[in-house]
């Protein structure tokens, strides 16, 4: 984990049972020191009002006393409280061992449950309280059929007479986990306050764009150098100055408080064409100031034709999302919402299942509904890219880091995907030595380019894929323990197609009729091929059921009108029974591969057409004239056709 190099001192107020010993072991995460106010939730409220900014930067109690001292203070207060996500992990390690399950919150319910109960296959019931006393009396109510009680130390107080399992959240390491977390992120602002003037000029003097900030009577607070260089003047000669006489092109802001609103207009300067955009700043409702900045037309426009030829080139964008994952089958129809879920939260995820399952399909979708929906999507191929290049590609290099680097050197997957989302396809072909590296990118969330010093920070959500078991790997010592299970914080298993067999018919049918220019009747197409389809067991999955498919609309369109669709998917496939171990089964099953040899798509309409030929020639009792006719070419075509065949 990563934080900037600051230390944060924070205040935590527990109850009796106490917090004290998971929040101190967590704590040595996070930057920060902690000042543990034990038994201090009766006095939360004269408590807070004696805590200065000067000596905490947030405090931390639970969520019941949050509410009551937010009032009192304008620290930032965090509340340590059970979210779905804490929920979910907690009783994954419980899945198909207890049933009934309750969750105690105050005021509020935890949202998500449903789905979390549906895809744990628990019963999950919600008891939420506004007093002590309300408490007592929901848990002295609860059925005798209870498996587990989950909740806080009021909770754990009160129902431990029961004699029923109870998991007290605030002794959860997740829990103070992200408690501390979210200290951090609410102290940001508190920590920098006093800085931020400082940080205002080094942005303003940093970025490419001119600014130009005037008060409300139009004169110059604030110009950057980028507006010195766009504007070809000089900072002395403009500040304290009213804009209209230093530029007098430059449309003053119109000040209307019943409607301020950003404007935007194009003027010509010394020979330049720039694109001015006018902000107003408001303040409680007021116009306190307006803000001028200056783009180059030019540089704008490649800039923007620069980034959208660079995102199309490198495909850093999605295509799909979970409505594109059509499915009729229960245990798919999990696995979406499964996905939903995991795309609420930032934690590595591990996507295994047969090779053609749709393991990218999930991952772009996971993306494509996260809060990273907008940034890259960088997908790499593990096993595609030779063991020597491996290195470079996923970390980037500086110049003269090998022979034949790019001067200007180059960035790295892990780069270009920042703010967004990697998707390491097919990690477990990574080489041993690269595991170790990779395992200190995923801790720490910074690289060093190969042949450079320098530290890089990420922000980036890692979603890897596997089609072959990581833990045998483990065992077998061509697979790093600790890189697995950081990476397998959260995993979905994408089961093969033969389990959801279901799905194959709502797919191919459609899919057959929209890609044929005469559609074809959809009662007839499954009449004539859905058992065949059915009956298969799709080792290659989706891409096989559709690669077949469009070997099936090649000859039909090719075909003569004479044959059933029956006979023309024999043309093209012809399966056979045949022994493979299923990568998820320690026994051996009965599976049915394809007799033909994979060909180029050449080969395959070429025997395609042969077959065709020589049925229509058998029909018309070897008649090539009637033949040709039927077939609707020449008569030279057909003698050509199977000279070329022989």
């Amino acid at each position: 984990m990563r934080h900037e190099n600051i230390l944060y001192n924070f205040t935590i107020i527990t109850p009796k049972t106490g917090m004290d010993i998971v929040f101190r072991k967590v704590a040595k995460e996070f930057p920060c020191e902690l000042n543990i106010i034990g038994d201090g939730e009766h006095a939360a409220p004269s408590l807070i009002k004696q805590i200065s900014h000067e000596s905490c930067d947030a405090v931390l109690c639970r969520r019941i006393i949050a509410v009551n001292i937010r009032e009192h203070t304008s620290i930032p207060v965090v509340s340590v409280e059970l979210s779905s996500m804490d929920l979910l992990k907690i009783l994954q390690d419980y899945k198909n061992k207890i049933k009934r399950v309750v969750v105690v919150r105050a005021d509020t319910a935890i949202p998500d449950i449903d789905t979390i109960a549906s895809v744990l296959d628990m019963e999950i019931y919600q008891c939420t309280f506004s007093s002590t006393k309300g408490l007592e009396d929901e848990l002295n109510s609860l059925p005798a059929n209870i498996d587990l009680i989950i909740g806080g130390a009021d909770t754990y107080r009160f129902a431990k007479h029961l004699g029923i399992p109870i998991i007290n959240i605030v002794d959860e390491e997740e829990v103070a986990r992200r408690a501390l977390s979210n200290a951090v992120e609410a102290a940001k602002p508190h920590y920098h306050e006093s800085n931020w003037n400082v940080r205002l000029n080094s942005v303003l003097n940093s970025i490419n764009d001119g600014l130009i900030i005037v008060d409300t009577h139009n004169i110059v607070q604030v110009i950057n150098p980028a507006a010195e260089r766009l504007l070809s003047c000089k900072k002395t000669h403009v500040l304290e100055r009213e804009l209209s006489q230093c530029f007098p092109h430059i449309s003053p802001f119109r000040k209307n408080m019943d409607n301020p609103k950003i404007s935007s207009e194009l003027i010509s300067h010394k020979g330049s064409s720039l694109v001015v955009q006018i902000t107003p700043l408001i303040v409680k409702n007021s116009v306190t100031g307006i803000v001028y900045s200056f783009s180059d037309m030019v540089s704008l426009q490649h800039s923007m034709d620069k980034l959208k030829a660079d995102q199309r080139k490198r495909g850093f964008q999605t295509k799909y999302t979970f409505d594109d994952i059509f499915t009729v089958a229960s245990p798919m129809e999990k696995l979406k919402n499964l996905g939903r879920l995991y795309a609420t939260t930032d934690a590595s995820l591990l996507l295994t299942g047969e090779s053609g399952t749709g393991k990218e399909l999930f991952a772009q979708s996971i993306h494509s509904a996260s809060k990273r929906k907008d940034k890259p999507f960088v997908a790499v191929n593990c096993a595609a890219i030779p063991a020597g290049l491996i290195e470079s590609e996923l970390f980037g290099y500086e110049e003269g880091a090998f022979t034949g680097a790019k001067r200007s050197g180059k960035a790295g997957m892990f780069e270009l995907s920042d703010g967004g989302t990697l998707f390491l396809d097919e990690v477990g072909d990574l080489p041993l030595a690269l595991q170790g590296r990779l395992l200190r990118v995923v801790q720490e969330m910074e690289i060093v380019r190969v042949g450079g010093t320098k530290l890089i920070p990420l922000d980036v959500r890692i979603i890897c894929a596997t089609h072959s078991e990581l833990l045998t790997q483990v065992e077998q010592g061509t697979f790093r323990a600790d890189l697995y299970y950081r990476l397998n914080v959260l995993s979905l298993d994408i089961p093969p197609l033969r389990e959801h067999k279901e799905d194959i018919l709502p797919l191919a049918i459609p899919y057959l009729i929209n890609n044929m220019e005469n559609h074809p009747e959809i009662g007839l197409l499954k009449r004539e091929i859905g058992q065949q389809l059915l009956a298969y067991d799709w080792p290659g999955n989706f891409r096989e059921l559709f690669s077949t498919l469009e070997r099936l609309i090649i000859v039909s369109q090719l075909q003569a009108e004479n044959l059933s669709w029956s006979e023309k998917l024999s043309i093209v496939w012809q399966p056979r029974k045949n022994k493979q171990k299923n990568i998820h089964s320690e026994n051996s099953v009965d599976v049915t591969l394809p007799q033909c040899t994979p060909m180029n798509l050449k080969n395959q309409i070429q025997e395609a057409e042969r077959k065709i030929i020589m049925e229509t020639i058998k029909q018309c009792n070897s008649s090539y004239e009637q033949a040709a006719n039927m077939l609707g070419v020449s008569r030279m075509t057909l003698w050509r056709k199977i000279n070329l065949q022989k």
